[in-house]
């Protein structure tokens, strides 16, 4: 049976830096033998269906991409439900995003360290308040001009390397998901 799956990559395409085209990775996991293969904006989100199991897909993908980019790049795998989970969470609801960001942070799976929440940036510029299931919820706020950075407090926090979008990002995806994957 296939199931839809997204992948997240981890620090490509940020700030002219490691920088991959979409066109080239899609071209690669559909050479894989992924089916309706796609990307969500230039970040690192691809779409997929697969009948592959999960362990199969993460070390084929990290394959081709280390054969792509000459590097070692870190995915995040989450099926459609996962995400359609993520939505019904609903985690932001009831929380002002005027003058803040709202993320979510992908972190690997066997991370099981309780962490107290919620958790503050030494500068208040990044709330931590909800981790579950390999995801991390956050809240950032403007201080001295900038908002704070979610990824790298939650690499030092959890020690563990981790990809971070935006909430309008994963709206995005689980729309692109019912439109193209149901």
């Amino acid at each position: 049976m296939m199931t839809s799956y997204v992948v997240f990559l981890r620090g490509i395409n940020v700030g002219g830096r490691n920088l991959l085209k979409m066109v080239d990775v899609r071209q690669k996991l559909t050479f894989l033998g992924f089916d309706n293969v796609s990307s969500y904006k230039a970040s690192g989100n691809i779409l997929f269906e697969t009948d592959m199991k999960p362990d199969d897909i993460v070390r084929k993908v990290k394959g081709e991409l280390f054969e792509l980019s000459g590097r070692d790049l870190e995915i995040y795998l989450r099926t459609s439900s996962q995400i359609r989970e993520i939505i019904e969470l609903d985690p932001f609801k009831g929380r002002e995003a005027d003058s803040s960001k709202l993320y979510i942070t992908f972190i690997p799976h066997r991370q099981s360290e309780e962490v107290k929440l919620p958790l503050w940036a030494r500068n208040n510029d990044v709330e931590i308040f909800l981790v579950r299931n390999g995801e991390v919820f956050s809240q950032t706020f403007l201080h001295r001009g900038r908002f704070g950075a979610p990824n790298k407090l939650i690499e030092n926090e959890f020690e563990v390397p981790a990809t971070t979008r935006n909430w309008n990002t994963i709206r995005g995806i689980h729309e692109k998901i019912i439109q193209d994957y149901s």
